[in-house]
């Protein structure tokens, strides 16, 4: 099974629902998901039965960080994600932000005191790294 969703993206039940605002469905199965960046992943993904597919920002930021990390060429305490995305990131609801009006030829910070990518872009730099880092992440 491929999920697409963010269900089996973090490994720990409780911070999942912390971050999701609800109590994970599946948690059983959490411990056998593997993590479906093949950079970092790639044997397990070949024999796992459940992938869990990673987000947009958590695969861009990972994979920018995976060889400086793996060099040892930076401070894994230190590390800034400022990342930006397309309106279109926001969903197909209709709100006033992402009126043409609104959004056109402007940005706008979002998320910054906690977004819920965090978590998962936190935990696969641990694994890179093999101990805590220190991430700001601010989606923009």
């Amino acid at each position: 099974m491929i999920d697409l969703s963010a269900d089996f993206r973090l490994r720990d039940a409780d911070e999942w629902s912390r971050w999701y605002d609800q109590a994970h469905g599946a948690p059983a199965l959490l411990e056998e998901a593997v993590y479906g960046l093949p950079e970092m992943h790639r044997e397990k993904i070949k024999t796992a039965r459940l992938i869990a597919v990673p987000g947009c920002y958590p695969t861009a930021v990972q994979l920018g960080y995976l060889p400086l990390l793996e060099a040892g060429l930076i401070a894994p305490q230190q590390l800034i994600a400022d990342c930006k995305s397309g309106v279109t990131g926001a969903g197909r609801g209709a709100k006033v932000g992402s009126l043409l009006a609104e959004a056109s030829e402007s940005m706008k910070a979002y998320g910054a005191a906690g977004h819920r990518h965090l978590p998962e872009i936190s935990q696969g730099l641990r694994d890179i790294q093999q101990a805590p880092v220190g991430l700001t992440f601010v989606p923009t």
